[in-house]
């Protein structure tokens, strides 16, 4: 994946605090407006790391553009702060992988179990990724049978077991001349069953075709909107299982907090996967532009993207490749725009209390 397309802005010459715009420019309960300062935009300048109030501004933007075309699933869907999972882990002790009492008040207006996705912004080492948890409102339903057995069993080594039917050709006869081989056999190898079965199988091998390995036997593919899921974006491609363990334990203490729920939520509650086949930076500067763009791809194409992570089915063009070489000067340009559109609010809002 190439890397994000440098172009260095126009120069400024504003305080650093000077406050460009807040956004959304009307705050309110669902969504609480952010105040963008001149030293954040400067941020976007070529070869530097997004900071917490642009992800949070790129994701509060994300958020409006599906309001705009899917008023439903921007409904469905809860962004949590960009400081949320580090407050999350930061009392973490060995009585407990979190600290929820840190975080308890974050949702005291927000039902999560009634969201289809928990977008979490996870900045981790100097670096940004994604989590979003999918459908957590399944949880509240009892599980039934038949989702019991909605994971895939794979079997990862070799199928060298006989089958009974063989077992039973292998180890009965009605030839005389194969009993006495079979007890001469027996009485060199100190009647050890199992080396017997050994020989036997091999002789068979050598007149039969070799059996085919179920390593490579296809997975029952997962009904993706019918499962609780932990998905995580890392443009670096890094493994994060840690991530999963914290945010089931975080999902399983807030249904207890808030509905009265005691669940242990483990891996056939709640799956978990990598997006593997993300894009991925080339550069060490724009995790941060690639977490917006996994965002917003994901709630533009939840299932497809989710069946692409979870099934490995194609979901390339899901990606939007095209759109990351000019991410960074997309946001720059988004900056422009609503610096200029806050004025003009600002100047209207004036006029009215006038």
């Amino acid at each position: 994946m190439a890397p994000v397309e440098k172009k260095s802005p126009k120069p400024m010459s504003r305080s650093p605090d000077e406050i460009l715009f807040v956004f959304p420019f009307k705050t309110s309960a669902k969504s609480k407006s952010i105040a963008v300062r001149q030293q954040d935009v400067d941020r976007l300048d070529d070869d530097e790391f997004l900071n917490d109030t642009l992800i949070e501004l790129g994701l509060k933007y994300v958020h409006t553009k599906i309001e705009l075309s899917n008023k439903n699933r921007a409904a469905e869907t809860y962004i949590f702060n960009s400081f949320f999972y580090e407050r999350l882990i930061s009392g973490a002790s060995k009585e407990s992988i979190i600290s929820y009492d840190a975080v308890k008040s974050w949702t005291n207006k927000v039902d999560l179990f009634s969201m289809k996705y928990i977008i979490v912004p996870i900045h981790e080492n100097m670096h940004w990724y994604l989590a979003v948890i999918v459908n957590p409102h399944l949880l509240l339903r009892e599980e039934s049978p038949s989702s019991m057995c909605s994971s895939p069993i794979v079997d990862s080594s070799p199928d060298t077991t006989p089958s009974q039917s063989e077992q039973a050709t292998n180890g009965e006869s009605g030839d005389s001349d194969a009993k006495s081989s079979r007890s001469s056999v027996s009485s060199l190898l100190d009647d050890s069953d199992a080396l017997l079965d050994q020989l036997l199988l091999r002789g068979r091998a050598r007149s039969s075709p070799p059996r085919r390995s179920t390593r490579n036997i296809p997975a029952v593919p997962i009904d993706v909107e019918e499962k609780t899921m932990i998905l995580v974006m890392d443009s670096l491609g890094g493994q994060h299982s840690s991530v999963f363990k914290t945010l089931r334990a975080y999902l399983q203490q807030e249904l207890l907090t808030r509905k009265n729920i005691t669940k242990t939520l483990g891996v056939k509650e709640v799956l978990a996967r990598y997006a593997t086949k993300a894009p991925k930076q080339e550069n060490f500067c724009d995790c941060g532009l690639y977490l917006l763009h996994y965002a917003e791809m994901f709630l533009t194409y939840p299932k497809r993207l989710s069946d692409s992570i979870v099934n490995k089915s194609d979901g390339t063009t899901c990606w939007e490749l095209s759109k990351l070489p000019t991410k960074r000067q997309d946001y720059r340009n988004l900056v422009a725009d609503l610096t200029a559109q806050y004025k003009i609010y600002q100047q209207e809002m004036a006029a009215v209390k006038s």
